[in-house]
């Protein structure tokens, strides 16, 4: 099912959606965000040729960046302040401490979320993408932004990876939001059953 659901996500698998690209929402009180894409550092090597027909097959996709006019556009159609953002990559001003991704042409990408920051002024910023989990504390006029980079799964980790720092949890009660990610993480498997079901609905 790639048509949106009512609520604007896309159901890819069982509790698994994508949120298209930089679609808000609102989920008790709380105004979430998300903004996809990154370069590839490797697309180089993520492309193979079927010899036999001669065709080529690029496991990337050449529209995996926003371009300028996208965020332009995005920003323009929604510049309210919002309390969460997901995105897959990180606000340029995030220093993670190590960053294999820290290259030239990485940068354009993290500008553009960098603009969406100090446009939307989140409270919390989730990202992925480096495939390291850090934590960084960003501020700017008048605003405060928490950012977690998160761990991926262990078939892409590197040194030092642990399975605790692949996990958020944002707890929204009535607009108020409690993070825990990381070993302050507890999955309270009951909760999590009851929140697959209203997915379901």
């Amino acid at each position: 099912n790639y048509k949106p659901d009512q609520r604007g996500f896309r159901l890819c698998r069982d509790f698994l959606y994508y949120i298209p690209q930089g679609h808000a929402w609102t989920w008790d009180g709380v105004d979430l965000r998300a903004f996809g894409g990154a370069y590839s550092i490797d697309k180089d090597w993520r492309v193979e040729r079927d010899r036999s027909a001669g065709r080529r097959y690029f496991l990337w996709f050449p529209e995996e960046e926003m371009t300028d006019v996208e965020m332009q556009r995005l920003l323009a159609a929604d510049s309210d302040t919002k309390e969460i953002i997901f995105s897959h990559d990180k606000p340029y001003s995030a220093k993670p401490g190590w960053n294999r991704k820290d290259i030239t042409a990485c940068i354009p990408n993290q500008v553009r979320l960098e603009q969406a920051l100090r446009v939307h002024r989140p409270a919390w910023w989730f990202h992925g993408h480096l495939h390291y989990f850090y934590r960084d504390v960003l501020r700017g006029d008048g605003f405060t932004t928490t950012v977690f980079g998160l761990d991926p799964d262990n078939d892409a980790a590197e040194l030092g990876w642990q399975r605790e720092n692949t996990w958020a949890i944002a707890d929204l009660d009535h607009g108020r939001v409690t993070v825990k990610v990381g070993s302050t993480v507890h999955v309270d498997r009951h909760l999590l059953a009851e929140a697959r079901e209203s997915l379901r609905g």
